[in-house]
């Protein structure tokens, strides 16, 4: 056990990570049971022209729920120095990071696609922007984060300690 205190970067790092994946988890489960009610109904599945998103979200609803729990499960870990979790946190940073750059490329391929029905006007790039802010929103304290886990003090620490 670290018996020196615990540096404030894996303090925040870990409640963060808590919170993130309480929040992920309180999203995701609403989103499981109406995905999957949504599948149950056949006519629903007898559609042909159902997005992608819609058709498999039952999945990615499932995968959030995956998520969020070994998010949490490791943030607490994380807090009482385990390594596991350091390795942990920083996959699951890795993976949001690279969620949010397919979210980035799937929103403006779609808005820029829905735009080509709309005559041309200035308001026409909003989404674009709003996806833009939204990935950085997110992605830059992921990537601090990312940042942090590999750096030299949390393997230093992390060494130490276990």
């Amino acid at each position: 056990m670290y018996l020196e205190k615990r540096p404030t970067s894996i303090t925040v790092i870990g409640w963060a990570w808590i919170v993130i994946g309480g929040l992920m988890l309180i999203s995701s489960v609403p989103a499981l049971f109406m995905s999957v009610s949504l599948n149950s109904d056949p006519s629903f599945q007898e559609q042909e022209d159902i997005p992608f998103v819609f058709r498999y979200f039952v999945y990615f609803a499932f995968l959030q729920c995956l998520f969020s729990v070994v998010g949490i499960i490791s943030g607490v870990n994380l807090l009482k120095m385990k390594l596991w979790a350091r390795n942990a946190l920083e996959i699951l940073s890795w993976i949001l990071l690279v969620s949010l750059v397919f979210f980035l490329i799937y929103w403006s391929i779609n808005w820029l696609s829905f735009q080509e029905e709309i005559p041309d006007d200035s308001s026409s790039y909003i989404g674009l922007i709003m996806a833009i802010m939204i990935t950085s929103i997110y992605g830059v304290p992921l990537i601090i984060m990312i940042r942090k886990l590999r750096s030299k003090l949390f393997k230093d620490v992390f060494t130490t300690s276990n």
